[in-house]
């Protein structure tokens, strides 16, 4: 009479990050620990207790195509716009040579990027894969950007174009440089191009869109406020709004735009999700969009 074992073996393996971790062999079937390949793999590991469910979600890991080195992502840290970069020579597998970077965006027609003075940077590298050094420097002056404890860096403050530089370093493994432009642009001047095409959905003609006129009514709680005609009535529920027994008069739905580190906000929003002072902003508004204050 026949009969089937189940048979196990555990095997101790050590890893190259020193830790060590155990394999288990079973009815002829390796199987590993989950987590350290997924993490290896630049994925996310999460688990459900409720349902006992691994998830492992892995996003996009780009590689440049001539050294095989992992590509950063560049961004402003207050918003969810990516700047474009442009490498430079760099080791990995292999090693590159590039022209100097004023040739090397010329020939990418690189246009820089507008941005706000003192703006945070904010540069992400494919999980596991980050190098031990990130820095950015300005190209012409070699002065390097001030970096912050989490690993994000600030624009300078004085207006101008900037060629910056990117360069990162793995130990042992590789080094890459990229490059890109920034022109840093006064507030007020940023501010009115953001507004400018926010309108753009709700006005029909170029033409009325550069003569919109864009009032600044001041600041509130590190919000710049700005008064811009509304194209047509926009009424919610009554032709009057309550908060906190401040009563705005309707226009303010529409009429009403602030900027914030970049993002911009209506009237609502500057009220019910950046929560800014209301006494303030009822002082700056203009007395046609003010009905009253609590008593």
């Amino acid at each position: 009479m026949e009969q089937d074992y189940d048979f196990f073996e555990q095997t101790a393996v050590k890893c190259p990050d020193g830790q060590e971790y155990s394999t288990l062999m079973y009815n002829g079937h390796v199987y590993v620990p989950i987590r350290y390949v997924a993490e290896n793999m630049s994925a996310n590991v999460e688990y459900e207790n409720a349902t006992q469910t691994v998830t492992i979600q892995q996003t996009n890991v780009k590689f440049d195509d001539e050294v095989m080195a992992p590509i950063p992502t560049v961004m402003f840290g207050s918003d969810t716009e990516e700047i474009p970069t442009v490498q430079g020579s760099s080791c990995w597998q292999v090693c590159i040579n590039t022209a100097l970077p004023d040739q090397l965006l010329k020939v990418h027609r690189y246009k820089a990027v507008g941005a706000y003075p003192n703006a945070k940077l904010v540069v992400k590298y494919p999980k596991a894969l980050e190098p031990q050094n990130i820095w950015i420097s300005d190209y012409k002056s070699k002065q390097r950007l001030t970096s912050e404890v989490d690993g994000s860096f600030h624009l300078p403050e004085e207006p101008g174009v900037y060629t910056l530089e990117l360069g990162s370093n793995w130990n042992g493994v590789g080094d890459t440089l990229y490059y890109f432009q920034v022109e840093v642009k006064d507030n007020r001047e940023l501010d009115e191009a953001k507004i400018r095409e926010f309108r753009r959905y709700h006005i029909a003609t170029e033409s009325e869109l550069e003569q919109i006129p864009i009032r600044y009514l001041g600041e509130v709680d590190g919000a710049r406020v700005y008064e811009v005609p509304p194209v047509a009535s926009n009424v919610i529920g009554s032709p009057f709004y309550n908060y906190n027994g401040y009563v705005f008069a309707d226009k303010s739905f529409s009429s009403i735009i602030g900027i914030k580190e970049g993002r911009l906000y209506t009237f609502v929003a500057l009220l019910n999700i950046e929560k800014v002072n209301v006494k303030k902003l009822y002082d700056l508004m203009p007395i046609e969009l003010k009905v009253k204050k609590p008593q």
